[in-house]
């Protein structure tokens, strides 16, 4: 399972939802993106998130090899 999640969204930031979705789902893999550049990892387990960020604006061959990074699976050159 993957959650990718914008950073700043409203009522929540993607830290906070994808603190709840790691409690919750624990094998649940999370990509985070953001178009700014200075956020701050809330906690010391989020840093693994902060430095993994898929910055905007993003290229669709970069999202398809961050999902198949986080997922395990190999993807085909072409």
């Amino acid at each position: 399972d993957l959650m990718i999640s914008d950073i700043i969204m409203p009522k929540m930031t993607g830290y906070e939802l994808a603190e709840i979705v790691s409690e919750e789902y624990p094998q649940t893999r999370i990509q985070l993106a953001s178009g700014y550049s200075s956020e701050q990892a809330l906690k010391e387990e989020q840093e693994v998130l902060l430095s993994n960020i898929l910055r905007k604006p993003f290229r669709s061959s970069q999202l398809l090899e961050t999902v198949a990074e986080l997922l395990g699976s190999p993807i085909n050159a072409q």
